[in-house]
């Protein structure tokens, strides 16, 4: 797919521009930072990026987007870069947003995609267990019980954990950890019974929680997609959020260069 910007998306990169330098500039994210804000974001400019509707770009009309695609999600996330806007665009919309886009039914699209789309409902990807990257290394268990399942497990590194009103559990209902199969993916109520969320500060202020789950019992209607086939969803959906973060990251690649090469222009050579 070329790369070559149409005159909506270059009028949407336009506009997020000018919102994150307006309303979410990099002292921002310091003073979020400084004062220990329990969001580690700004409530009143995550509202200001859902009113562009900058929440629900990719996802289709028929359930309260506006059908631009990633491209356009992309170019938006990559101004946010430019500022280090701290939000849960990344965490509710590029991951969970995607996850239910792709592997969602036709119930859980209609209820959930117009809630992230409308910034009703913050979602986060309770996905890993160790110090590092490992899709498949989930030993949170997922226990068919009645007409539902009981999971028990820890999460680390969750982002956008300590804000998110539900989680997108990755558990295994069976196999063993490190196997693609059997990996099935739940959605979980923060206040569920059971489920325990503590806030950990990263050197670079993202907001992140160790997430817990002791006998939480959720109903058949919490799993996306088919049981023990949720890798078959969860490969895709990370493939696309790490686009996401890679179009932060040239975001804030092309403001350090671009404030290099002023400096290079303004200053004077003292003799």
């Amino acid at each position: 797919m070329p790369m070559i910007l149409n005159e909506e998306q270059t009028m949407l990169k336009d506009s997020a521009r000018e919102f994150c330098t307006n309303n979410a500039p990099i002292g921002q994210l310091r003073k979020l930072r400084d004062s220990n804000n329990i969001d580690a974001f700004d409530r009143d400019t995550w509202k200001g990026m859902v009113d562009l509707g900058w929440a629900g770009i990719p996802f289709p009309e028929e359930f309260g987007g506006l059908a631009f695609g990633y491209k356009g999600l992309g170019v938006v996330t990559e101004e946010t870069g430019r500022t280090l806007t701290a939000s849960p665009l990344f965490a509710s919309v590029w991951l969970c947003g995607t996850l239910m886009n792709m592997g969602g039914n036709a119930e859980q699209k209609s209820t959930l995609l117009p809630a992230i789309a409308s910034g009703d409902r913050l979602l986060a990807l309770a996905l890993e267990e160790s110090h590092r990257h490992n899709p498949y290394g989930a030993a949170t268990t997922a226990t068919a019980s009645g007409n539902g399942y009981v999971i028990n497990g820890n999460k680390t590194f969750v982002l956008d954990g300590n804000s998110a009103d539900q989680f997108i559990v990755v558990a295994r209902s069976s196999g063993n950890p490190g196997d693609r199969d059997g990996l099935s993916l739940l959605l979980v109520d923060r206040n569920a019974p059971g489920v325990a969320v503590n806030r950990t500060r990263m050197t670079d202020s993202r907001n992140t929680a160790n997430v817990s789950f002791s006998n939480v019992q959720v109903s058949a209607s919490a799993l996306i997609g088919a049981a023990g086939h949720g890798a078959d969803i969860l490969d895709p959906a990370l493939d696309v959020a790490r686009i996401g973060l890679t179009a932060e990251m040239l975001g804030g690649l092309q403001e350090c260069f671009e404030r290099t090469v002023q400096y290079l222009k303004d200053r004077e050579q003292l003799a």
